[in-house]
């Protein structure tokens, strides 16, 4: 479909270098290796001042690329929106075109930069001003890793100035440093009442960055219990749909976070009560561009992993809409990427060439350009991802480990146990009380002592897993009892579950299959929640016992197993269509495994496993501005326990879920705040 509109910006790509036929596609690179390279930095932040410097009116001014996302809800390059519509900014959020809308509006950014890095190099006049231009020509975005790196380099996030070799041959002084935030300009219209961007500060001095609680919030990504790294690795190779990759809301038999979700929880914890954190202002923050470059050096990571799957097509409720797309459209891979104009009529599509094959749009990845012409891809960006993201402590999960036999089918009874209730019993003695406590219990339900010393040495396990964390003794742990002394809970019984669950509509299994040698179970929380209806972006933070009594040590607090982040805007009164979109649903996923594995408990019976975690797992929820509101509060929160086998893919030398398996609900939150209903009956 063509549009006979007048504007002034068509995305090419960074063009030629001047005198040149032929643009490059030359290699985006991490901010921590820019920071390294003296005359691509020195143009990078000079142009990054530039930007922000150029008349607010102008398109391709920093006020104008960022505004696009949310704020000023103002056309821009005079792509007019809807009349009524469901949100004011033209940014796809919770929807299956959330990777590739961002591609090209990173592309009008890397665009626009290093259209002003060009325009400085042609300052530079000394005996080097050839090597200037060709550093501004070979300029293109950087990128920020915040799975392997995830506080940025100094420059970015500390410097209050900053000094570079200048165009005279003399030091020029960057007064403030354009990286540490965005100054908002006179002549734009007011987006904030703040009146440049900062992050992570604090209810006391609300226009000023805090360098230490960003460096606290950052550190979350590199939590031992639920690194980012896990969660990159694991999306990258476990989301195998286009559906479950692409967005955050809920999906049939997801048990990997996709990249949307990954992404929200970057945007919150970079912002904190700042703009990163609210998408209506977010992408006036220097760090957005370093984040969402990164987001689609993920996109084509992934990519490059399922090379024959691309954009699916979405209708119908629960598709939400935009400044130009309506709600419940029908979305697909031919659906126009306003407002980025590829021509003089036409917009970018999911399927435009440079959106699935983004060489050809003058930019690559370090990634593929070690990729040998005519060599295996997909082989060879599988084990870049493991170098970069498989973590040294998950070597186990390389190769099949030695369990235990699996349950003969006999005894999926569903049945409790007595040594089981012994075990239900002594450790919740022993999460609340004493050791001694939990002997107790365990000889007032199991009177006979060697059932009692089994139920007791299994209460002792999870006492210690709690206490002792990772430094637990294995040498306590008595071996894991025959089948006949302890089975699991309620195993192998079908329950219809309740209605208006999405695949919780089917039928589902309890507990799956014990894992053989060449399995193993995957144990994680799935969090869902209707996000928009609490009013700005959040975390869900899950703690083995109770967090520490300060809110603000909870991010670095030993028993924290992970964050979950929602990325919501604060400003629904301006949508007239909000509140419709407030009912959508949306999940992400925190993995237990590795918790399980530090406490000494992963190879442990079920049972102890499921007693733990029931008695053991505690959440809080709390807001960008630090307030800490209750579970209740939450509109649809639903924190629920669930496991998936996985099997051990010799192909991929590592593990995968059989595409007929479905993760299986424990049921170990049920009546609690926040915890997953019991099935229906």
């Amino acid at each position: 479909m063509s549009h006979n509109v007048e504007h002034d910006v068509i995305i090419t790509g960074v063009p030629p270098a001047p005198g040149s036929a032929q643009p490059k596609a030359y290699s985006r690179r991490p901010i921590e290796e820019l920071v390294q390279d003296e005359k691509q930095f020195a143009l990078y932040v000079q142009a990054t001042d530039l930007m922000m410097k150029t008349k607010a009116a102008d398109m391709l001014s920093w006020f104008q690329v960022g505004g696009i996302h949310g704020a000023p809800e103002e056309p821009w390059d005079n792509v007019r929106g809807l009349s009524n519509p469901s949100w004011l900014g033209y940014c796809t959020h919770a929807s299956v075109l959330f990777p590739t809308w961002h591609r090209p509006y990173v592309l009008l950014f890397e665009q626009a930069l290093v259209g002003c890095a060009v325009k400085i190099a042609g300052r530079y006049t000394g005996a080097d001003a050839g090597e200037w231009m060709q550093a501004a020509v070979s300029l293109r975005a950087p990128y920020w890793d915040w799975a392997r790196n995830p506080v940025p380099p100094r420059e970015v996030i500390e410097y209050a100035t900053l000094t570079v070799p200048g165009p005279d041959g003399n030091d020029l002084v960057l007064d403030p440093n354009p990286l540490l935030g965005y100054r908002f300009q006179s002549d734009a219209p007011q987006v904030d009442p703040r009146p440049q961007t900062v992050r992570c500060p604090t209810q006391r001095n609300p226009n000023v960055s805090n360098l230490q609680a960003l460096i606290t919030s950052l550190q979350v990504l590199d939590n031992p219990n639920d690194p980012m790294r896990d969660r990159v690795y694991d999306t990258l190779n476990d989301a195998q749909s286009w559906e479950t990759f692409s967005n955050k809301r809920t999906s049939q038999g997801a048990f990997r976070n996709s990249l949307e979700t990954i992404h929200d929880t970057i945007h919150v914890l970079v912002g904190g009560n700042g703009q990163m954190a609210d998408p209506a202002v977010a992408a006036f923050d220097p760090m957005f561009w370093l984040h969402h470059t990164n987001v689609d050096r993920l996109l084509a990571l992934w990519q490059a992993l399922h090379p024959n799957t691309w954009v699916s097509s979405v209708t119908g409720p629960g598709e939400g809409g935009t400044f130009t797309i309506s709600r419940n459209a029908h979305v697909n891979a031919s659906t126009d990427l306003t407002p980025f104009w590829n021509g003089q009529t036409t917009f970018f599509k999911s399927s435009s060439p440079g959106v699935r094959q983004w060489q050809i749009l003058n930019y690559d990845y370090p990634e593929f350009a070690q990729v040998a012409p005519g060599s295996d891809a997909r082989a060879a960006i599988l084990a870049e991802v493991k170098r970069l993201y498989l973590d040294a402590e998950d070597d186990e999960d390389d190769v099949p480990a030695p369990t235990r036999a699996p349950l003969a089918p006999g005894q999926l009874t569903g049945a409790t146990t007595t040594a089981t209730t012994a075990v239900q019993n002594a450790a919740a003695a022993s999460l609340h009380g004493t050791a001694q406590a939990a002997q107790q219990a365990a000889h007032a339900v199991a009177p006979n002592p060697a059932a009692a010393s089994v139920v007791a040495s299994a209460a002792a396990g999870v006492l210690q897993a709690v206490a002792g964390g990772a430094q637990r003794a294995h040498a306590a742990v008595a071996p894991a009892p025959a089948p006949e002394a302890v089975q699991p809970s309620g195993g192998g019984q079908a329950r219809p579950l309740a209605a208006g669950e999405g695949e919780d509509t089917q039928v589902t299994f309890v507990h799956a299959p014990a894992a053989g040698p060449n399995t193993r179970l995957d144990w994680f929380a799935r969090i869902r929640v209707k996000a928009a209806k609490v009013g700005s972006s959040f975390t869900v933070l899950l703690f083995v016992g109770e967090p520490p009594a300060e809110e603000h040590d909870w991010r670095s607090a030993e028993n924290l197993i992970g964050v979950h982040a929602e990325f919501v805007n604060s400003r629904p009164g301006q949508c007239s269509n909000c509140e419709e979109n407030a009912e959508v649903v949306t999940e992400g996923f925190i993995r237990l495994t590795r918790t399980l594995r530090k406490r000494g408990l992963y190879r442990r019976p079920e049972a102890e496993i499921e007693q733990f975690l029931s008695h053991g797992l505690e959440w809080r929820i709390q807001k960008i501005d630090a307030t800490v509101v209750t579970a209740d509060e939450v509109p649809g929160l639903e924190i629920a326990v669930m496991t998936v086998p996985l099997e051990f893919s010799q192909e991929r030398h590592g593990w995968k879920k059989a595409d007929e398996i479905r993760p299986t609900h424990r049921n170990l939150t049920s009546g609690r705040a926040g915890g997953r209903p019991l099935p229906q009956q």
